[in-house]
């Protein structure tokens, strides 16, 4: 598990330095869609993983990632507004 955890630690800073890297300024949108999958499904996993053996700190995180989505979904819906 805990490379697991590091993996998708690693896949968080990868997604996210391309999304506000000038240079991939172009792939902004499927960058921040493959990112919002992304935590979709850590989401998901760790549902499927956990089963129902739920931790304080896990359930945390995935309020967490819950919220980056719902972020990433208003900041899509403004950069589409303002172009």
């Amino acid at each position: 598990m805990p490379i697991l955890f590091l993996l998708n630690g690693i896949g968080y800073l990868v997604l996210l330095a391309g999304l506000y890297l000038p240079a991939l300024r172009a792939y902004r949108p499927t960058l921040r869609w493959l990112l919002i999958l992304f935590a979709a499904v850590t989401v998901v996993m760790y549902l499927l993983i956990a089963g129902f053996r739920f931790n304080p700190i896990g359930l945390f995180d995935k309020a967490i990632e819950i919220a980056l989505i719902a972020l990433l979904l208003i900041e899509g819906r403004r950069a589409m507004v303002t172009e």
